[in-house]
């Protein structure tokens, strides 16, 4: 595939509402759009997809009867367009290294913006020493992967700051970010409270709860004191 020979991983979608789903659970960095769909327009799709993300850049795709739609979908905010027959590879090449290379500046300007306030003792953070310093280069770098992270350290150190911090620096950040306790709970509820549970699934169960997982969805669950956690729960 063209986009894959460039290096970019890509997802397709058939329609709005399957784009929509990817973007929910996969989080892409830029969004490549037709403007005419069926049921949902692509200008429907973009004000969805800025309402979610309002920095995530978006390319619309469209014939030559529909420019208007594509200037009135770039004074929403998409990107730019392209017109059919896409021929002009060469600008669609252009335009995803220009997004991508503002996505990057953009990373780099948060995590600039994390230094620079803990260095000025703005942040929760509370010191400027080298090891404070590693600490903040450590976050830097795992807030730029998608990847678990085991979190470790006396009570009292920032455990759960540093996680905030890695959430905040990272492209889920629009996402929520849900913190449970492990050892705050009674193992017969530590289930429910990460996995949820239906209504009447046990005595006391009169409605539908979404557990932790599903509330974070798309962005960080952090589970605090993990090591608490019933043996049988872990596997899970």
């Amino acid at each position: 595939m063209l986009l894959q020979s460039w290096g970019f991983e890509a997802l397709q979608a058939c329609d709005a509402a399957e784009a929509s789903q990817i973007v929910d659970h996969q989080d892409p960095d830029i969004v490549i759009t037709d403007v005419v769909m069926p049921e949902v327009s692509g200008l429907e799709l973009l004000q969805n997809l800025k309402a979610g993300d309002p920095h995530r850049p978006v390319l619309i795709i469209t014939a030559q009867g529909s420019i208007d739609m594509a200037v009135q979908a770039m004074k929403q905010g998409a990107r730019d367009f392209l017109t059919k027959p896409l021929t002009d590879l060469p600008k669609l090449k252009a335009l995803l290294d220009d997004a991508e290379r503002e996505l990057e500046l953009r990373r780099k300007a948060k995590r600039l913006s994390l230094r620079v306030e803990s260095e000025g003792g703005l942040s929760d953070f509370v010191g400027a020493s080298k090891i404070i310093r590693e600490v903040f280069e450590l976050i830097e770098n795992v807030a730029a992967r998608d990847v678990s992270v085991m979190i470790t350290g006396e009570s009292g150190t920032g455990k759960e700051l540093v996680a905030r911090n890695i959430h905040r620096l990272s492209r889920r950040e629009s996402k929520p970010f849900v913190a449970i306790n492990a050892a705050a709970l009674p193992e017969s509820l530590i289930e429910s409270e990460l996995f949820g549970h239906e209504r009447g699934a046990f005595t006391g169960a009169v409605t539908t709860r979404q557990g932790c997982f599903e509330q974070a969805n798309g962005g960080t669950l952090l589970i605090d004191e993990i090591a608490e956690m019933p043996m049988s729960l872990q596997p899970k």
